[in-house]
């Protein structure tokens, strides 16, 4: 079973915030030692530069909160970051279609964004079907919330992913970690055939002083 560690940056207002215990309404632009900006673009770089990973986890919390999708932020940090380097994004797609939407805003710069499709979001089992169906690529984010699980589709209750619920956790984060939050995803290729994958998603450490009390999901 691989495992990878993927940088993330949640986007808010249209700035990099930093997340704490899932208030997504509270979160505030981020104050990191490794950066000093709280600009996507500077952010990201700097992340990706500093993990050397070729992929960037986006979560668009302004999507996630029922609002416009910040997609010109989207296409600007394609245009920033290597022509190598992909984004997962998690833009509260509720099924394929507003997926394959979203995807054609973004015009060239397609190719190298795939779709996160988070279990708080879907809409149902048959769109959790038709996300995952062949040819149609993208990432499954079993998402949870103070310790309880966010899928109103009820898609974590499928005998594909009920080993799921069985796992153990994926580590014991500490201090020295940036802030990293525990995550299952699943990559699915084009040919359709599913292969779990342990993703740790790390966020850029906060200045000294304010650690969160805890990692969140």
């Amino acid at each position: 079973m691989a495992v990878s560690i993927i940088p993330v940056i949640d986007l808010l207002g249209g700035q990099v915030v930093r997340a704490v215990r899932g208030d997504r309404l509270a979160y505030k632009p981020i104050e990191s030692a490794l950066c000093r900006s709280a600009q996507p673009r500077v952010v990201a770089r700097v992340l990706c530069e500093y993990t050397a990973s070729r992929v960037l986890y986006v979560a668009d919390l302004e999507a996630l909160l029922g609002r416009a999708a910040q997609t010109a932020l989207v296409v600007d940090l394609l245009d920033e970051l290597p022509d190598d380097v992909q984004l997962w994004v998690d833009a509260g797609f509720r099924d394929r279609a507003s997926a394959d939407a979203w995807l054609a805003a973004l015009g060239p710069g397609a190719a190298r964004a795939l779709p996160v499709f988070g279990s708080e979001s879907l809409a149902s089992r048959q769109a959790f079907e038709e996300c995952f169906a062949a040819q149609a690529p993208g990432v499954l984010s079993l998402d949870r919330r103070h310790g309880q699980a966010l899928d109103p589709s009820g898609c974590r209750d499928l005998p594909s992913i009920a080993w799921v619920r069985t796992s153990g956790p994926i580590c014991r984060p500490s201090p020295r970690c940036a802030s990293v939050r525990r995550a299952l995803d699943w990559w699915v290729p084009a040919a359709c055939a599913m292969r779990p994958t342990w993703t740790l998603r790390a966020r850029p450490a906060p200045m000294p002083g304010s650690w969160p009390a805890r990692c969140t999901t």
